[in-house]
């Protein structure tokens, strides 16, 4: 990417905020640099650690915020408001008899075994769901007008009980979006200081709940991001110099521009996430490794995803505390168990790992920020994994300070002692995310023997050969600079825009012309929106289109891609689509009806912009042989009844062609690497730590 006539220098940045750690990647095309950089994370003001982690990144490459060409940003913010319950008090306007959709919701239940189970409590309490009259048909044909003053007394109703946003969603508005815009402009009209979000531009999809539930949390979150957004441009440009273009990641793993996520922020609920398994895919393809299971640990969460010839999965649908999201988002699973969640005794003398968890601040005991409850983290230090130092001896570790607290909040209560709980703590961490792994593998029916697992954020490389042993996989790789692999993965993310039409009962797309029509329509939308963000970018975009199909009498649908399907099956493209779908209703159920009729519910369009991919590995000279250790110290691992001296190596000394076996501990800046007893490790050409596992 050669440096544009308004910089002297082309660099790209990457920057992750995680639940501990804020990350950084930093790329220079001139000089052919990666750099990388650690700093806390800054909760509430996840900015200052989006800035330090920056001006720590730039000051590597002698360089400032006006340098940079473009900045790729991961944010957290969108999934922190719902999840902690901190959101902005939100009005929904609804079709008259309607207000009770985000109430009664869906049948299907999470636990259809617990008794006690309650749904998930509604983001709008019911006095601040107004109806107002206005009706369409199935088809998006108008049966009742709008009542506008009805719009007007309702807007002025939630104004006064102190909405700061507002959700509108109208019954079909998917078909027919006319209503939704009118009620925008009188609430533009009337209460011009509210947030709005409306169902017809959020999720112009069917099935009422869904398309609820994501409107109102679009709603919900947009006043934070918008000013976190708003916040992090202007001190960017105003205190920085910063000249650059800004983009967010989306849950869909691709970027989309600030002041689109801040106008559809729903879509970022999964940003960070979603950048480790960009990284994921891309190490897959680059070491030629076909089918491969992504473990993300990182300070608050544990992710699992699975990656089939370099390629991610998305899904159309996600669960934030329980309440769906309509958006397109990287299929992974994600658990409670990162570096610091918090490890605890019930009522009844049971050990408990998560769900809660210290986060930046305080943050585990051995970090010295004002800990106090002992987490994985802290469990990890106590047996020996972690050395005093951390990213690059910037941070001490109080490790006695771990040690006193597991063996006095849990050990004595145990009765263990402090490594013994530590062990326990680990065992439990590892069976959870283990259970992770089985969800994207076993579940699915693939086979995760037949996977190798790529273990990368600051706590991935510490457990990922252990859960490999319990999991059967034979071979982990632990990829440079693991613990910076999201801000990698946000520095070489293509730009992705997702389009989506819904097709009514009426409409008859058997003809191809008319197919190609509609498909047409969608590739302009794309276009336009494209044109509208940066006018140069239209023409490098690559357009892929694909249908929502589903077996006639089905509830649920999956998404067929269309690149198969070509002019030459002009004749009967509704037959190739229903060999494709028979075959992907294979591979994911297990079974297929060659039999069925199908119906086509949605069309979908997606518009990629390649971003030019760079190495992670820095091309180190090639030296067979064994590895040069630098130490050793004791540590425990799972499977061994007593502590065991481990050779410690410095990742920065190692290169393609060293070898050395397990028991082991690989230090570097942002990670540590843990090689239980029996395991043998290889360094490729990429670099990266080839383990093969053992027995």
């Amino acid at each position: 990417m050669a440096a544009s006539s308004k910089f002297s220098r082309a660099l790209r940045i990457g920057i992750d905020v995680g639940g501990t750690f804020t990350d950084g990647a930093i790329w220079d095309d001139m000089a052919g640099q990666l750099r990388f950089s650690k700093v806390p994370s800054t909760p509430p003001t996840f900015a200052d650690g989006v800035i330090a982690a920056g001006l720590e990144a730039l000051a590597q490459v002698n360089a400032t915020f006006a340098d940079i060409e473009h900045l790729v940003h991961s944010s957290t913010v969108a999934a922190n408001v719902v999840a902690e319950k901190k959101g902005a008090r939100v009005g929904l306007i609804t079709t008259a008899g309607f207000r009770d959709v985000l109430e009664i919701q869906r049948t299907r239940r999470d636990r259809i075994y617990d008794m006690f189970y309650d749904k998930a409590t509604p983001l709008v309490p019911r006095e601040l769901r107004l109806e107002v009259p206005e009706r369409l048909d199935a088809k998006g044909n108008v049966l009742v007008h709008l009542d506008e003053d009805a719009v007007r007394t309702a807007v002025k109703t939630l104004r006064d009980a102190g909405c700061k946003a507002i959700a509108v969603v109208f019954l079909f508005s998917f078909l027919n979006p006319r209503h939704e815009l009118r009620v925008a402009e009188i609430i533009k009209d009337v209460y011009p200081e509210a947030f709005v979000s409306i169902s017809a531009k959020v999720n112009p999809e069917f099935r009422e709940y869904e398309r609820a539930s994501t409107t109102v949390i679009d709603a919900y979150v947009k006043p934070e991001v918008t000013t976190y957004y708003e916040d992090l441009e202007r001190r960017l440009r105003t205190e920085y110099g910063f000249r650059g273009r800004l983009d967010i990641i989306h849950s869909g793993g691709g970027t989309m521009g600030i002041r689109d996520a801040a106008e559809r922020p729903s879509q970022t609920v999964e940003s960070g996430p979603a950048c480790g398994v960009i990284a994921a895919a891309h190490l897959a393809k680059a070491s030629g490794l076909p089918k491969v299971i992504a473990l993300d640990m990182g300070g608050t969460t544990a992710k699992a995803a699975y990656i089939e010839n370099g390629q991610f999965k998305t899904q159309n649908t996600l669960y934030i505390e329980r309440l769906p999201v309509r958006a397109p988002v990287v299929d992974l699973v994600e658990i409670s168990g990162g570096g610091g969640t918090l490890a605890w005794m019930d009522e009844s003398g049971m050990l408990r790992v998560g769900p809660r968890s210290a986060g930046a601040r305080p943050g585990p005991i051995c970090y010295a920020r004002g800990g106090t409850q002992p987490t994985i983290t802290d469990a990890n230090a106590v047996v020996g994994y972690y050395p005093d130092q951390l990213i690059g001896g910037k941070m001490e570790l109080n490790i006695e300070g771990a040690r006193t607290a597991i063996r006095d909040q849990l050990g004595k209560k145990l009765g263990m002692t402090e490594t013994q709980a530590a062990l326990g703590v680990l065992r439990i961490a590892n069976f959870d995310m283990e259970a992770a792994i089985r969800l994207v593998t076993t579940q699915r029916g693939i086979d995760p023997r037949s996977c190798a697992l790529i273990g990368f954020g600051g706590a991935g490389p510490v457990h990922a050969v252990q859960l490999a042993r319990q999991a059967g996989i034979p071979t982990v790789v632990i990829p440079p600079a693991p613990g910076n692999v999201n801000a990698f993965g946000a520095l070489i993310a293509d730009s992705r825009y997702d389009f989506q039409r819904q097709l009514d009962n009426s409409q008859d797309l058997s003809a191809w012309p008319a197919l190609q029509s509609a498909l047409a329509g969608l590739a302009d939308e794309a276009r336009a929106l494209v044109a509208s963000d940066n006018a140069d970018h239209v023409s490098t975009l690559t357009l892929e289109a694909s249908v929502d199909v589903r077996y006639v009498g089905q509830g649920f649908e999956l998404t067929v891609p269309l690149k198969q399907v070509t002019e030459a099956d002009s004749k009967d493209w509704r037959g190739k689509v229903k060999k494709l779908f028979d075959q992907q209703h294979q591979t994911q159920y297990r079974y297929h009806d060659p039999d069925g009729d199908i119906e086509i519910l949605c069309l979908r369009m997606t518009a990629l912009r390649k971003t030019e991919v760079v190495a992670l590995h820095t091309e180190k000279s090639r030296m067979d042989g064994d590895a040069p250790a630098t130490g050793s110290r004791m540590a425990l691992f799972p499977d061994e009844k007593a502590a065991v001296s481990a050779a410690v190596y410095r990742r920065q000394d190692l290169h393609p062609g060293h070898r050395f076996s397990g028991p082991a501990i690989v230090e570097e800046f942002g990670s540590t690497t843990v090689v239980p007893p029996r395991c043998k490790v290889e360094v490729d050409d990429l670099e990266n730590l080839i383990i093969s596992v053992g027995a």
